[in-house]
């Protein structure tokens, strides 16, 4: 049986859809962001089809600037922003290392996620604030 061709996102890329790629990149702001224009997904992160396949456009920014992503390694947004496609705002980690970096630190109000503060749920292992749950207690919003 002949050996087959891994499909790979740089099997599929032209110069056709790189250039169309980046026309829907705005400039670089002032924190450098290359941010897409284009569909994003819920999370919002960007997405482009190549070849009737969706491709995350963080992961095809990588391959253009970099070439293919190795097995076993994913795209970090170094910037935490997930419709940012500079390739200097991304870096390869594991999925594990990716995952380490993603914990939140505080919660949406601003509270930290550490010590005392941090209740984990036992039905489902999330990590809640407690400060914002005390609040909700009293009938008042969370600060």
């Amino acid at each position: 049986m002949p050996a087959t061709t891994p499909i790979t996102l740089s099997t599929f890329l032209s110069e056709r859809d790189i250039s169309r790629f980046w026309f829907r990149v705005t400039l670089p702001d002032a924190e450098g962001h290359l941010l897409w224009t284009g569909h994003r997904n819920e999370h919002g992160y960007g997405q482009i089809r190549i070849w009737h396949r969706a491709w995350y456009t963080h992961r095809v920014s990588f391959v253009i600037a970099n070439g293919e992503i190795p097995d076993g390694l994913v795209i970090d947004h170094t910037c935490r922003t997930p419709a940012c496609v500079a390739p200097l705002h991304l870096e390869l980690v594991t999925q594990a290392e990716n995952m380490r970096r993603a914990r939140r630190t505080h919660c949406k109000r601003g509270h930290a996620l550490e010590g005392s503060n941090v209740y984990i749920r036992p039905d489902n292992g999330t990590r809640q604030c407690r400060a914002c749950a005390a609040l909700r207690r009293q009938g008042g919003k969370a600060a």
